[in-house]
């Protein structure tokens, strides 16, 4: 049987014991997520540069809590990392989505995608 791991790094903990039969998805390893931790602190330091960008709040190894915000929330991953990034204005939003582009080539190993949060009432 062939075993391999979605994301790579260095193992912390074995979850069953050898030889105990497990399913499909089951998880057998524990990766440490500092590299991963690491990767996302240097992501938010560049979204940070950003003239447009007021703050920038980083989880790592899972989403906002639901209540926070309207998306849909993840589950719990230590290679999962969520940046929510608040603008100075509403219309320099596309720019800084431009200007973010090349972020995803910092980081050759992570997927990356940019999204829009709608809070209240559309803009007029």
């Amino acid at each position: 049987m062939d075993v391999a791991f979605q994301v790579s790094g260095q193992i912390l903990e074995i979850v069953p014991e050898e030889g105990t039969r497990v399913a499909a998805g089951t998880v057998i390893a524990q990766i440490d997520p500092v590299d991963y931790e690491l990767a996302l602190r240097r992501a938010e330091a560049v979204v940070a540069a950003d003239p447009e960008v007021t703050d920038v709040t980083t989880f790592v190894g899972r989403g906002a809590s639901r209540f926070m915000l309207t998306y849909q929330p993840e589950q719990v991953d230590p290679s999962y990392g969520h940046l929510i990034v608040r603008a100075k204005d509403y219309e320099a939003i596309p720019a800084i989505f431009d200007r973010l582009a090349g972020l995803p080539g910092l980081f050759p190993q992570g997927q990356l995608r940019f999204e829009r949060i709608v809070f209240g009432p559309p803009r007029r």
